[in-house]
């Protein structure tokens, strides 16, 4: 089993792919791509709970995260610029899995 990454690791890799600093995933703004991509990577890499991702990020409930997930693929679609950055972060929090899956063996 994959063991998840640690929620600060996930947003310290997705900051550096994204190029902003990690105060910004907890800034609130409209239709913010960046929570839902940091609410999207906490979940599926460090294997938060909806609720767990949106204190993470300083949100007031879990249905704000789902919501933004499912308005996600939308977002991407009409930003081409954004679209590569999901597979971007995914592929670097895959290597960061691996090196520290080798750091347990």
């Amino acid at each position: 089993m994959v063991e998840p990454l640690q929620a600060t690791v996930v947003l310290a890799c997705l900051a550096a792919v994204l190029g902003v600093a990690e105060e910004a995933f907890m800034e609130r703004r409209l239709d913010s791509t960046l929570r839902t991509l940091a609410g999207h990577c906490l979940i599926r890499d460090a294997g938060q709970t909806q609720r767990e991702a949106a204190k993470t990020l300083g949100m007031a409930t879990g249905t704000a995260i789902s919501a933004q997930r499912k308005r996600m693929p939308e977002q991407l679609s009409e930003n081409r610029a954004l679209s590569t950055l999901p597979r971007k972060a995914e592929r670097r929090l895959e290597v960061l899995r691996e090196e520290e899956a080798g750091k347990d063996d």
